[in-house]
């Protein structure tokens, strides 16, 4: 299992990048059809999409692996294995992405920065400047805040996350099962879960549709957001980030994702309260800033005397530690969990 994830994340940083965006188009474009074919506000018919496009990639992906391993041998299920954890995993394009962002602002250059976190988040074509009223937004201690929020979700989305589903499930016999379903319950929550105002009404998901990805996600997620929370606080201001988790779960109980934020972000050692500017969610509202119109007024974009100094270059450098010893420990935790199966 170790040895799969080693030569996955090796394999992932070999891969060009655009094979990713063109497994998530080829993805999006079947979804859009399954959602114009059958998504007519009935719970069953939303049970059916998301089994079609979650839970039947990672069947899929199970059968293939238990098939090479009685036909070829473990050394063909261990190379699918290796296969479709590079295609789940994303540690290369966040560390393309984040690289970009952190030295445009080591180099002062907030515009650069605004637009490749933009384009990170495919609100953006490459090479396309955000205009002049998005930076009204995304300037100063604001766009430091929302580049650790999107790095940290993307991190436990991409990989820690798939990490966690990959560990929990490839000890029973399933293979990559869990990475796929993981991966894939996330873009069903992504794609029919989180709106965006720009979004036409045609091109969103019914009621039932829309509530069945998001008590899905709830679920698989359940146990690996968690994980990456503990994983975070270990490297981290331990007492801290549980004292965080344990407070916005006890105001917000169905938020496991924000708690996974005020976690992490409390063993970096940074307010809270330095993150919650106006109209800066995580990613939901990312998408919405740039689906306003270029004219309309922005009545609440922070203004530079409310700067409180917090959050600078330096707190994406702390961040960059944060991950890289989150990964070491994951390497650690998956050789024990190794040992352990092997012994049993």
């Amino acid at each position: 299992m170790v040895l799969a994830i080693f030569f996955a994340l090796l394999l992932e940083q070999l891969r060009p990048l655009e094979g990713p965006r063109s497994i998530a188009r080829s993805l999006r474009h079947l979804m859009v059809v399954l959602r114009r074919s059958l998504d007519a506000g009935a719970g069953w018919q939303a049970a059916l999409l998301w089994a079609l496009v979650a839970a039947g990639p990672a069947l899929l992906s199970w059968l293939v692996y238990a098939l090479l391993l009685a036909w070829l041998g473990w050394f063909a299920a261990f190379v699918w294995t290796v296969g479709v954890l590079a295609a789940t995993l994303g540690f290369r394009s966040f560390s393309l992405h984040f690289t970009r962002i952190r030295n445009a602002l080591s180099m002062g250059d907030e515009g650069q920065a605004a637009a490749a976190l933009l384009e990170w988040q495919q609100l953006l074509r490459p090479g396309q400047p955000a205009a002049p009223w998005m930076l009204r937004r995304l300037r100063g201690e604001a766009l430091v805040a929302q580049t650790i929020k999107v790095s940290l979700l993307y991190m436990h989305r991409h990989v820690f996350g798939v990490f966690a589903a990959f560990g929990l499930l490839a000890p029973l016999g399933l293979g990559p099962a869990g990475a796929v379903l993981l991966r894939c319950a996330e873009y069903a929550y992504r794609q029919w879960s989180e709106t965006y105002p720009g979004r036409a009404a045609e091109a969103r998901a019914s009621p039932a549709l829309n509530r069945l990805a998001r008590q899905a996600w709830a679920v698989v997620d359940a146990v690996p957001v968690r994980c990456s929370a503990l994983v975070f606080a270990a490297v981290g201001r331990f007492e801290e980030a549980l004292g965080a988790w344990r407070a916005h779960r006890a105001s917000s109980p169905d938020d496991a994702e924000g708690a996974l934020l005020g976690a992490a972000v409390a063993a970096m050692g940074l307010p809270r309260a330095a993150f919650e500017w106006p109209g800066l969610g995580a990613l939901g509202a990312l998408g919405a800033l740039v689906r306003l119109s270029a004219t309309e007024r922005i009545d609440d974009a922070l203004d530079d005397s409310e700067a409180k100094d917090v959050l600078d270059v330096q707190a994406l450098h702390d961040l960059a530690t944060l991950i890289w010893r989150a990964l070491l420990l994951w390497g650690g935790l998956l050789t024990m969990v190794l040992l352990l199966s092997a012994v049993l």
